[in-house]
């Protein structure tokens, strides 16, 4: 006799393989519904995703009803054995793979960076605690791995968990509530650290947390619950997304993301799980349609492998699509979620089969769906096993590499004569309507080393010809006070104004930039700021007096400290550098000179390449901690020997200016520099979670200010003397890194072999310096996405050399090489 239709499928670590009973379709759903949500959320990183849907809750609480089941069934140890081979073989083959690539990494490029971390490779084996990569893979393949690690913990806890609810009833409850909120008030309170494992608290916090929920599983397989109505469902949670509200508005959570604390986890998941609850019909029946099945039941098949290889999707589909800057609105987040899921699924086909060798399970390439008229032990044959293939993975994967490859070609900054048709059908498209399509939100991108500079022979002459500075150096000697700030030249006249402005615009427009502030002056001749575009976070137009963060242009300031202190007598550029009391463990002061931090010519490794970085970037949040990170990695080469741009070096410089004056950075900055050149809009932010800000970075200023800067730095001599302005100019040529400068190319060399660069200054994650001392011209720009992009450096290039020509009615170079 024919019986309904009904799921059978495996589990990935959780009870019952697929020749069990039949499963609890809403159990399977409401899971596959949080794991999607997971996989939206590592690819899109929004913190708004993670307070729609609980994802983890839910997913504890499907684990704790199923594995209630086996508990009740098998012994608890056979159970146990069970549940830990469905983790650890799927772990294991996707650990290889990881250790593969990063070796592979490292092989190719050897650093600190790229250093395999073989001390936590037991984690990668038995996950007891968190499992950790190299700074190379940047967390996409490790940090999620921190739920295997709760999972596996929990496991091991179930049965001493189990007995726990069946003796006490609901009251087993209070405990880990009140351990909750105890842990979180300790987390909170920087004082309070295990200095040998800093992570353990927290690690103990989700152990509390999702206990709670892991029980909440016991109880509704028990029928606990049973009684309840779905009014009573909705009434709980109405109260737990007050509760929710309350706690978020009273206590914020880091970064606006409920993860990150452990009451409003609790708060937000209670209140999605009542809800899930109160709608168990209708999530069922849905769950119970062809579609429904089919969703379901595949996803309920592979859980485990989907949540380990989804976020190594993620990033190798952002790695596709980061070539352009700019898409037109939904394509790109469509794009991503086409070529995560596409990706997800090879991974699927390769390795999906170890979760059935895992379960003890016919190993099959594709999942099937099992009818209920079936034995258990029946498969569909080859053909149909085949068909699935083709359906389930082939279809999906070859529409998103068509999305993906029209994303990556509509990305494509245009050149030439498509560039100038299409001015009109672009011009003015950048808005906030961008804002949706881009991909997760990180913290800012990091400043880089300038591009690899390309000397051109220079026309041959008689005598080379001075530069701007060269001829000032000749009758100004070093100033023994501050002068005063120059002030800026006169606006330009409305044609040349209109003009500049025109250029900028179809300039932001060509190269798909989002929005714009740019100042340019020529000191005694003329000024000129402007704006394009919008900011694509908040959709508001860019203003001329916007205000925002440099970055790492802050080092031009720690390093016009460090030049007054040398022309002072009180720091010896190339003497060892001095024992430091608020680092005195620094293992390299007798090997290091100040000029060589000036210049990255240490070896220190940057911060957010260490490890421990990649694994708690927001504990990073002093510049003690960033720089401590830091001298637990080895010197990336011996001091001296090579050059390699890293924000560490300044930290260090930081401290020094700091014990030479006996004063702290923000009042060297105000004393010395913010006051005397009168940069009236210009603040330093002080450290913060990923942003230890400090001596390398965190200034916050406007063009006008930032004109005023350069022009008194490279120009005037307000803040530095001929000797410091002189040794700042001794740039490597075959890095473009200088003592707190970059050189920029056009660069030439002449008969002699001296070599010029058309530009020098400093660039930070979304703002650039510039000023050429041949045509005596300072540019500062800041745009609203970042300067790192690819193709952004070569269209950065080509707006100094147009305000060039606009501002000294010359023809613009044709092409610029260097930044090609």
């Amino acid at each position: 006799m024919k019986t309904t239709p009904t799921i059978r499928c495996g589990l990935a670590a959780n009870p019952s393989p697929l020749s069990g009973a039949a499963r609890d379709p809403f159990l399977d759903a409401i899971r596959t519904i949080a794991l999607l949500r997971v996989m939206l959320w590592h690819t899109f990183g929004d913190p708004v995703l993670t307070y729609v849907i609980a994802a983890v809750p839910t997913m504890f609480f499907v684990a704790g009803s199923l594995l209630a089941k086996s508990l009740d069934r098998r012994p608890w140890p056979r159970v146990l054995a069970d549940r830990a081979r469905r983790i650890l073989l799927p772990l294991w083959a996707f650990a290889a793979v990881a250790f593969v690539a990063m070796r592979v990494a490292w092989l190719l490029d050897p650093s600190p960076r790229t250093a395999v971390p073989w001390r936590s490779i037991i984690f990668w084996i038995v996950p007891l605690g968190d499992p950790q990569g190299s700074a190379w893979e940047g967390g996409w393949m490790s940090q999620p791995l921190w739920y295997i690690r709760a999972t596996f913990w929990l496991f091991l806890l179930s049965p001493l968990l189990r007995s726990a609810l069946r003796r006490f009833g609901l009251v087993v409850f209070v405990p880990p509530v009140m351990a909750v909120f105890a842990l979180d008030v300790l987390t909170r309170n920087p004082a309070v650290t295990i200095h040998a494992a800093p992570e353990l608290l927290w690690q103990i916090g989700d152990l509390a947390l999702y206990s709670i929920f892991l029980m909440a599983g016991f109880a509704h397989r028990d029928g606990r619950f049973a009684h309840l109505r779905p009014s009573g469902w909705f009434g709980g949670a109405a109260l737990a997304g007050i509760a929710s509200t309350a706690w978020i508005l009273t206590q914020p959570v880091p970064l606006h993301v409920v993860n990150n604390s452990h009451p409003a986890h609790l708060f937000v998941g209670t209140a999605w799980l009542c809800l899930f609850l109160a709608c168990r019909a209708p999530i069922t029946a849905v769950a119970m349609t062809s579609a429904g099945r089919a969703i379901v039941g595949w996803i309920s098949l592979r859980t485990m492998t989907i949540y380990l290889w989804h976020s190594t999707a993620v990033i190798l589909t952002y790695q596709v699509l980061a070539s352009g800057d700019d898409r037109p609105p939904g394509v790109y987040a469509a794009a991503m979620i086409a070529g995560m899921v596409s990706i997800t699924m090879v991974f699927v086909v390769a390795f999906g089969w170890v979760e059935d060798l895992a379960a003890r399970r016919r190993l099959l390439v594709c999942p099937l769906l099992v009818a209920s008229g079936d034995s258990p032990g029946d498969r569909a044959p080859f053909a149909a096993h085949r068909r699935s293939v083709y359906r389930f993975v082939g279809v999906p994967s070859l529409a998103g590499v068509l999305l993906l490859g029209g994303c990556a070609f509509m990305t494509q900054p245009m050149s030439g004569e498509a560039a100038a048709a299409a001015d009109g059908a672009v011009g003015g498209a950048v808005d906030g309507g961008v804002v949706a399509s881009r991909v997760a939100k990180k913290p800012p991108v990091p400043s880089q080393a300038p591009p690899r500079p390309e000397f051109e022979r220079a026309p041959s002459t008689s005598a080379p010809a001075s530069t701007t500075s060269e001829r000032r150096a000749a009758v100004v000697a070093p100033a023994a006070t501050i002068a005063p700030a120059a002030p800026l030249a006169p606006e330009a006249d409305d044609a040349l104004a209109t003009a500049i402005q025109r250029t900028v615009d179809e300039w932001r427009a060509r190269w798909n930039v989002p929005g714009i502030a740019v100042g340019v002056v020529q000191p005694g001749s003329l000024s000129w700021r402007g704006a394009s575009g919008a900011d694509p976070v908040t959709g508001a137009a860019v203003d001329v007096d916007d205000r925002f963060d440099i970055t790492s242009i802050t080092k031009t300031f720690t390093g016009t400290l460090v030049f007054q202190l040398a022309a002072e007598g009180s720091i010896d550029l190339d003497a060892p550098l001095p024992r430091l009391v608020r680092v005195p463990d620094f293992p390299y002061a007798a090997g290091i000179t100040v000029r060589q931090l000036l210049t990255h010519r240490t070896g220190l490794v940057p911060y957010r390449d260490t490890r421990a970085y990649a694994a708690a970037p927001d504990a990073i949040d002093t510049p003690d901690k960033a720089l401590a990170a830091a001298l637990l990695e080895p010197l990336q080469f011996a001091p001296g020997t090579k050059s390699a741009y890293s924000s560490t070096n300044f930290l260090v410089l930081g401290f020094l200016v700091e014990e030479v004056t006996g004063l702290g950075y923000d009042a060297l900055l105000e004393q010395q520099l913010f006051e005397p050149v009168d940069l009236r809009s210009t603040t330093h932010s002080p450290p913060s979670a990923l942003a230890p800000n400090f001596a390398t970075s965190g200034i916050v200023t406007d063009t006008a200010d930032l004109l005023r800067w350069g022009i008194a730095l490279y120009r005037d001599h307000t803040v530095i003397d001929v000797v410091g302005l002189a040794a700042m100019h001794q740039i490597d040529t075959s890095t473009g890194l200088g003592p707190a400068v970059y050189g920029y190319c056009p660069c030439t060399i002449d008969d002699s072999g001296r070599e010029h660069w058309q530009w020098i200054g400093h660039t930070g994650g979304t703002t650039q310096l510039a000023y050429s001392d041949t045509d005596d011209i300072a540019i500062a720009l800041n745009v609203t996405d970042s300067l790192w992009l690819e193709n952004r450096g070569r269209a950065v290039a080509e707006l100094l050399t147009l305000l060039r020509a606009a501002v000294l009615g010359a023809t613009p170079r044709a092409a610029i090489p260097s930044f090609s």
